[in-house]
């Protein structure tokens, strides 16, 4: 059986209830796969509309139609057999949102469960042997506003390579990779 959360979650966690069995019902033992990726993005990351059938959508319609077990991440692990976690959140950068609007930044979220500063990520069976990272197009797509942090695109992009750099460092200095636990924030898959 696997389990997959399909669509980006928008006001509130994705929740699962659980199985529910007979009595007496016994589980099987679970073997992790060898291989684990963890993938670290934006909308991108997210499949963000990647099953729309037009290009000109409602955004009831882009959130109905993203399904995150399509996007690239998965795809790719399932194409190497590895278990997988996808951490990523639509319209987020590493410094500067999509056109600017304020919310934290994938690098300040990305610490947190929920990306809601409330409880911090622990799961301690998450090792990802590798972690692919997605982000950029958020801080460069659309040009600065007046009142923004940065006055010229040049200042955003150091600030940008200063950031990230800073931030692949924190999850380099992880034991094992990433020791610390990430928990699902987004979509996992796993068997």
């Amino acid at each position: 059986m696997r389990l997959e959360v399909a669509s980006e979650s928008r006001a509130e966690p994705t929740t699962f209830g659980g199985f529910f069995a007979d009595a007496g019902t016994r589980t099987a033992s679970v073997t992790p796969r060898t291989r684990t990726i963890e993938f670290i993005g934006d909308s991108h990351t997210v499949g963000y509309g990647n099953t729309a059938t037009k290009t000109d959508c409602t955004q009831d319609e882009v959130w109905t139609t993203t399904d995150t077990s399509r996007a690239f991440g998965p795809t790719l692990a399932h194409r190497y057999g590895a278990d997988y976690q996808v951490n990523a959140i639509s319209g987020r950068g590493v410094v500067r949102n999509y056109n600017g609007f304020a919310a934290d930044t994938l690098p300040q979220a990305y610490p947190f469960t929920l990306f809601d500063k409330r409880m911090r990520a622990d799961e301690p069976g998450w090792r990802p042997q590798v972690i692919v990272i997605a982000l950029g197009t958020n801080d460069f797509t659309t040009p600065l506003h007046s009142g923004e942090t940065w006055a010229t695109r040049d200042a955003l992009h150091a600030d940008f390579e200063t950031t990230y750099v800073h931030f692949v460092q924190g999850l380099r200095a992880q034991p094992a990779c990433a020791d610390r636990a990430l928990g699902n924030r987004n979509g996992q898959g796993r068997d």
